[in-house]
């Protein structure tokens, strides 16, 4: 009997141990499985968030849908992209570009350089909506008359100058027209215009002034969102829309080199930033 019992206790006892590792093996079967899904809805969130962000960063390149959305009711996509043209003017004070070919090559002062918009093939075109820069960057006033535009140059004896023109057909600023005087010594050189895409100022100012939480419900945009369109030579942010940014969440950022208009029509280089969580 007593031999017995023994041989049922010992069974009893690897029963024991069997259950025992049975349940580490299972704890550790339970713990990876979970592991696995948990890390497989992290990344799902993360590309969903992915996602999101791509969408919103095209708005660098769309336009609001409506079209016409002026920053109340329900809206589909947002967009604040429009489309400019540019062009330059180049100015060679040299002997081949001398209207008047008897005329010795001289410094310049004030060389009166006139555009008719019309010629140039701009007859939709905005002239509150013109801007020309130096080859500096800086801001050129000029004239305005009817289709003619005049501006003025100051341009050393052989030397070489160039201005930037930028015309949108569908924004609205004040005129900057001023009075332009000098004299018209030199044939200029045009360049064919090309479109680019600028962020305009009337679609920065409809978003900026609207509801976020109605922009993101009626766009169907699950994560919350920001969006920050900084001045890179300012280094100062011109548009700041969204919610707070979380501190403790999965956070994705895009970002994307711009132009964009100003409050006067000015062409700033920026940096648009979104991000989503």
């Amino acid at each position: 009997m007593y031999r017995k019992n023994k041989g049922k206790g010992v069974i009893q006892l690897d029963f024991m141990i069997s259950i025992g590792i049975f349940f580490v093996v299972f704890s550790f079967i339970i713990l990876g499985v979970t592991s696995y899904l948990t890390n497989v809805k992290g990344t799902i969130d993360i590309v969903t968030l992915r996602t999101e962000a791509f969408s919103l960063l095209r708005s660098a390149e769309t336009d609001f849908s409506p079209s016409g959305w002026n920053g109340t009711g329900n809206i589909s996509r947002i967009g604040l992209a429009t489309t400019v043209k540019r062009f330059r003017i180049y100015v060679n004070n040299s002997k081949p570009f001398y209207i008047n070919q008897s005329l010795n090559v001289t410094d310049l002062g004030s060389e009166i350089i006139r555009l008719n918009m019309s010629e140039l093939g701009f007859q939709r075109h905005d002239f509150n909506s013109t801007v020309i820069y130096d080859s500096a960057n800086a801001s050129v006033p000029y004239q305005r008359n009817g289709d003619n535009i005049s501006l003025a140059a100051n341009v050393n004896s052989l030397a070489v100058v160039y201005f930037t023109v930028y015309i949108d057909d569908d924004s609205n600023f004040t005129g900057a027209s001023s009075s332009v005087s000098g004299s018209d010594t030199l044939n200029e050189l045009v360049a064919a215009p090309e479109k680019i895409e600028v962020l305009q100022y009337n679609k920065i100012h409809r978003l900026s002034i609207s509801s976020y939480s109605n922009v993101k419900n009626s766009t169907q945009i699950r994560s919350d969102f920001n969006i920050l369109l900084t001045d890179t030579l300012t280094n100062t942010a011109f548009m700041n829309y969204g919610d707070i940014v979380a501190r403790s969440s999965n956070v994705v950022s895009l970002e994307k080199l711009v132009l964009f208009q100003n409050s006067t029509g000015g062409i700033r280089r920026g940096k648009l930033l979104v991000r989503t969580w």
